[in-house]
């Protein structure tokens, strides 16, 4: 009787460690997953107040400010969760280390806003390259990267806990009740080396996550610059060779997850790695470090080869991926630094990589660029002539020159295009090929395109009877407001919207196809005829012409050259 009793304690107490380990399992489980993703926040918000502050300094926008103090209250959230996870002392470290280094990046950012207000764009560059600048960066970073730590530290050392505890209480109950526990000596040995293995399980499962991105299960941001670090290593021990990091991102992907949801976005991610490894040798490193932004890093011969090896990545996506039903055709742009040629640091070459990205993506996406010096002068160039072209706009150095259309017989004039010039008192005639991408990537093209509509509805009463044909930005047509501009300056210049011809181009029709017939459809119904312009450079659907109507299609020569 007192072997069956004391047998009946141990299975209770062995059931019951079982339960109490694997809840202290998922506890420590959930707060090393909670650890990752406010230490992720931090980051985050962190780089979106840089981004704006940087955006800020650059354009001398007011809505970088706006967006910038937007963010303010995610990284105060971010930094009040991160302390109540922790213990007292760790919390209070992490308090101190995080919350004096975001107060200076507040300050400092708060300084460059200031020369952003006052005009002076090049202090505020300067705050923002400042040393002490980039030191709070590394503090924060720093800080985090430790709190992680000592919150990992914590769990360990609680399932460390629940286990010692498990095992003095079977030790008690095996001595009291030795006589009845020799029978079930082989199941309960079974029983320890299965919960000592779930210990086991678990610390590798911690491990992992810490180290791994969730969702497609590649290394993060930690374990990649750990990865670099390794190649650079052995990089300088060969004395040949480049490293290799590369930034990937996928064009116009927040127009999946606007058109068909979140999940759809994810399942699209779970699914790039596969295509992404295709162009990377086994000894290749590939991370994910949010959103749609890949990492790659691999150790190349010389720039050739890297070139070649990061060209490829573009040719992996010319199939479609088939996502719940959906079948969805995406392309990416990558950007591309080398170690020892541009930077010597994972950090550094991230970010060369990263401004390599964005001259991809200017140069009109799907394609690899390799980083070069040139780049910065480029970046100069352009906040240069966008600086002189919001000046052109307030003093009105922009004049429309209108070319004529004549009649096939060459005897008379049908009509007019009006086409917008630049001169610059400096740089002289500016090509409209340099300044109206500026202008459409820092949004000035809106104020632009409504200058070109007011100085042609001013300029129709010049030439009675003569219509006028005027080209439409896509980003223009994007604008909620642009109906009602129009409207306005129709108004004011008592124009007859008869006479003015409106030039759309076939990127705007690849977005949604109601909103865009709609809103051609009332600029047809306030009078204006519609043509579509420079077909047959684009997508070039004859089902366009069935589902929107067109007044007029002016047939690029690229596409008519050599008919006969």
């Amino acid at each position: 009787m007192l072997s069956f009793v004391a047998t009946a304690i141990l299975a209770v107490a062995l059931v019951g460690e079982r339960v109490e380990f694997d809840r202290s399992s998922r506890d420590a489980a959930d707060v090393s997953r909670a650890a990752t993703a406010v230490g992720a926040d931090i980051l985050l918000a962190d780089e979106r107040l840089t981004m704006s502050a940087n955006m800020a300094s650059a354009t001398g926008e007011g809505r970088w400010v706006r967006r910038y103090q937007s963010f303010i209250p995610d990284i105060d959230t971010a930094i009040a969760t991160a302390t109540g996870m922790a213990s007292p002392a760790a919390a209070q470290r992490f308090d101190q280390e995080t919350r004096a280094a975001n107060d200076s990046l507040v300050d400092m950012e708060a300084q460059s806003f200031a020369a952003v207000k006052a005009g002076d764009l090049a202090r505020a560059r300067a705050i923002l390259d400042s040393e002490d600048y980039a030191t709070q960066k590394k503090l924060l970073a720093d800080g985090s990267g430790r709190f992680l730590r000592s919150l990992r530290q914590d769990t360990m050392a609680q399932l460390d806990a629940v286990r010692s505890n498990a095992g003095l209480f079977l030790v008690a109950l095996i001595a009291s009740g030795l006589a009845g526990f020799v029978a079930l000596w082989w199941l309960i040995s079974r029983i320890i080396a299965v919960s000592e293995g779930d210990h086991r399980r678990a610390e590798l499962r911690l491990n992992y996550m810490a180290r791994h991105d969730e969702l497609t299960g590649l290394p993060n941001r930690r374990n990649f610059v750990e990865e670099v670090l390794r190649l650079l290593a052995l990089q300088q021990a060969a004395g040949t060779g480049l490293v290799a990091v590369a930034m990937v991102d996928v064009d116009n992907f927040k127009d999946i997850n606007d058109t068909l949801g979140h999940q759809y976005g994810d399942a699209l991610i779970r699914l790039l790695p596969d295509r992404l490894r295709g162009c990377l040798p086994a000894a290749g490193v590939l991370a994910r470090f949010g959103g749609d932004e890949f990492t790659m890093a691999v150790t190349v011969a010389d720039e050739a080869e890297a070139r070649a090896q990061f060209a490829a990545v573009s040719q992996l996506f010319a199939e479609p991926f088939d996502v719940d039903g959906h079948m969805l055709a995406i392309t990416v742009s990558v950007g591309v630094a080398l170690s020892p040629f541009h930077a010597s640091t994972p950090d550094d070459l991230l970010r060369l990589a990263d401004i390599a990205l964005y001259e991809a993506k200017t140069e009109g996406r799907n394609r690899a660029h390799i980083f070069a010096p040139v780049l910065d002068e480029r970046k100069r160039e352009r906040k240069e002539l966008e600086a002189d072209l919001r000046v052109a706009l307030g003093q009105d150095q922009l004049a429309l020159y209108y070319q004529p259309l004549m009649s096939n017989d060459g005897s008379h004039i049908t009509g007019l295009e009006a086409l917008v010039r630049w001169q610059h008192p400096h740089r002289g005639m500016v090509s409209p090929s340099q300044f109206i991408p500026v202008a459409e990537q820092s949004g000035l093209i809106l104020a632009v395109g409504e200058w070109v509509l007011r100085r042609a509805f001013e300029d129709l009463a010049r030439w009675p009877g003569l219509p006028i044909a005027v080209n439409l930005s896509p980003m223009q047509l994007r604008d909620p407001s642009f109906l009602e501009t129009v409207r306005r300056l129709l108004v004011a210049s008592k124009a007859d919207p008869k006479r003015i011809e409106l030039e759309v181009t076939e990127s705007l029709l690849l977005e949604d196809n109601g909103r865009v017939q709609k809103l051609l459809a009332d600029l047809r119904a306030m009078g204006f005829s519609i043509a579509l312009d420079d077909f047959g450079t684009g997508y070039s659907s004859l089902n366009y012409l069935r589902r929107f109507d067109f007044n007029k299609i002016k047939i690029d020569q690229s596409f008519t050259k050599g008919i006969e």
